[in-house]
């Protein structure tokens, strides 16, 4: 089996993450880190030296050697590991050392030297092993992200607010959804708690620059709880409107005249409807009760209702599905004339139905067993997906990728000039506080170093319960976040 052994077991966590992409599995013991495959040994030293680090990897491939800062070298080990593996295996994936969800700052690390777009990019490539067109994507959506961020004062703050409850459970879905129908009698006192939370909380922190409510399918809630909600939200930000207001309508099932007025009137001027595809029998595989014909009156409807700005989102890697389907429901999405497009690579997450599915061997699901291979058709597929939403006039703004992700892919919204979303770049980035509200929502402190977070459980019995103590610990928070650094 292939085994890395170290003198400094504190980095073998993120190098563990590496050995995934090549074997699958690793686990770490000790000094030792090791996956299921033919019997390799590596050993990596780390070295303090005189205010920085020496770090080396000793493999049947050769020896590598790197004097780093201190801060960078459990990036230096990942980075060695790789090299050393895609040797020794002959393998190479799209961001090749760059295993972690935000990819981009590496590409900002790129352009912080003397480098213009094209030499930063040239670096990913050389560096860090990324595949060409992904280092030239990092590197665009970059400074599209701080474009985006320059619009947002480095104190103000973002709102998130939560709901758990969908129609139903969709079978790649890892988070803790509640089937709306079964749990209604949680709505209202769940409601009623997301309430008091912004009554009490969202005044602190001063007029969000942008609010997201999303879950969870927040268009699952019935006309009054949702109705609550918003015109709460409506009632504590009528003085400093925030610049953007989103509400995620993702299932296109939940999409009503009605709903769209409240959500309307409540000053949301952005909406997400999901249909992750345009193919009846995915859908019915992966867990959703809708049809590719309600995607499109949910979308005559929200437009009908006057919503400025409405995303979309697919999926690349649905099980069933080929690169000719997925490249379908890209066509069909560009031709309703979206504000925005959020193309999703496939991740199969351990807490969900897919990936019990997968150890069970189910039927139908054989495509996502190799799901973190990179496969040649699909990376075709998304390049060619990308061409047409950019020759449709939706250009990258936001990126980030998940673990065992299908076919080593990345998450990237595409949007029309203008229209990119400021709270999904301004919380991916951690460059601007968030205040996490409702079941699930986790508040995010970037003033503080290091980043501080709180979560909001993700049960709704668990949030309703405990609703006093997670104000009272959240106020705490914001009172640190807004005191001066020498006064703490």
């Amino acid at each position: 089996m292939p085994e890395l052994f170290c003198n400094d077991p504190e980095h073998l966590n993120a190098m563990a993450d590496v050995m995934r992409l090549f074997y699958g599995q690793a686990r770490v013991d000790g000094h030792r880190l090791a996956a299921a495959g033919d019997p390799v040994r590596l050993e990596c030293r780390i070295i303090p030296a005189g205010g920085r680090h020496e770090v080396s990897l000793l493999s049947p491939a050769g020896l590598l050697r790197s004097t780093v800062p201190a801060g960078q070298v459990r990036r230096e080990a990942r980075r060695q590991l790789y090299q050393a593996l895609s040797s020794l295996t002959g393998q190479q994936f799209p961001w090749g050392s760059l295993t972690g969800i935000r990819p981009t700052v590496m590409a900002g690390d790129a352009l912080a030297g003397p480098r213009d777009p094209a030499a930063a990019a040239d670096y990913l490539v050389r560096h860090w092993f990324v595949r060409q067109e992904q280092a030239r994507l990092a590197v665009e959506v970059w400074q599209a992200e701080q474009q985006l961020l320059s619009r947002v004062p480095p104190r103000r703050w973002l709102a998130y607010l939560g709901v758990p409850f969908c129609p139903s459970r969709c079978a790649y879905c890892s988070f803790i959804t509640q089937d709306a129908m079964r749990f209604q009698h949680l709505m209202q006192p769940m409601v009623q708690a997301l309430v008091r939370e912004i009554r009490e909380l969202l005044p602190l922190t001063g007029a969000p620059a942008a609010i997201y409510f999303g879950g969870g399918t927040p268009t699952a809630l019935d006309d009054r709880s949702l109705s609550d909600v918003l015109e709460t939200i409506h009632q504590m930000t009528a003085d400093a409107p925030p610049a953007e207001f989103t509400v995620e309508a993702g299932r296109p099932d939940t999409i009503t005249q009605s709903n769209l007025r409240l959500i309307a009137s409540a000053g949301a001027d952005r909406i997400c409807i999901n249909p992750q595809t345009f193919h009846d029998r995915t859908l019915q595989t992966i867990g959703r009760r809708h049809t590719t014909k309600q995607t499109l009156q949910a979308y005559e409807l929200a437009r009908e209702a006057g919503f400025r700005s409405i995303n979309l989102d697919l999926i690349a890697g649905l099980p069933g599905e080929t690169p000719a389907d997925f490249l379908s429901s890209v066509r069909q999405a560009i031709d309703l004339n979206p504000d925005s497009l959020t193309l999703h690579a496939m991740a199969i997450k351990r807490s969900s139905a897919l990936h019990q599915r997968q150890i069970e061997g189910t039927p139908g699901f054989d495509q996502a067993m190799t799901h973190d291979r990179p496969q040649p058709a699909w990376l075709q597929a998304m390049r060619e997906a990308r061409a047409m939403l950019e020759a449709g006039g939706l250009h990258p703004y936001y990126l980030y990728r998940q673990k065992q992700v299908f076919s080593g892919l990345e998450n990237v919204g595409y949007a029309r000039t203008g229209e990119g979303s400021l709270y999904n770049v301004g919380m991916m980035s951690d460059q601007r506080s968030v205040l996490g509200l409702g079941c699930g929502a986790a508040t995010k402190l970037t003033a503080l170093d290091p980043v501080r977070r709180q979560y909001n459980p993700r049960q709704a019995g668990d949030y309703i319960a405990r609703i006093e103590t997670l104000i009272a610990d959240k106020k705490m928070m914001i009172s640190a976040n807004a005191t001066p650094p020498d006064q703490r």
